[in-house]
């Protein structure tokens, strides 16, 4: 299973070629979304100057499973939160609460966004 990030997605629905290349490259992986990723997704749409809509939005990603932020990944979530606080070197707040549905998944992180790279206990690809 893979979590994709909101910053791979934008570049999805903005057809940008390396995502497209990157899901062929692995048909056989169950992919899912967060809601939090949803919920950042939808937002955009809204506020975007193009057609995008929350039914564009969700068609376009009709292939990937939603899940939901629950417990687990809220727990994970404060754990990274505290830990990146510690460090001095936080990362925004939607972006540690999808690092939490992931940890709690125990599953790799699909992300273009490099500060994921300063979260531990958590495998991150970035494909671009």
């Amino acid at each position: 299973m893979k979590v994709l990030e909101t910053s791979f997605l934008v570049d999805y629905l903005n057809e940008q070629p390396y995502t497209i290349e990157y899901l062929e490259a692995n048909p056989q992986s169950q992919y899912v979304v967060s809601t939090i990723t949803l919920y950042e997704l939808y937002a955009g749409a809204l506020r975007s100057n193009d057609v995008e809509t929350i039914s564009t939005v969700t068609d376009a990603l009709e292939w990937a499973d939603p899940i939901a932020f629950d417990d687990d990944a809220a727990r994970e979530a404060a754990e990274v939160r505290s830990g990146l606080l510690d460090q001095g070197e936080p990362i925004p707040a939607p972006d540690t609460l999808i690092v939490g549905v992931a940890r709690a998944l125990e599953s790799e992180l699909i992300a273009t966004d490099k500060h994921f790279s300063r979260v531990s206990g958590i495998d991150v690809y970035n494909p671009r």
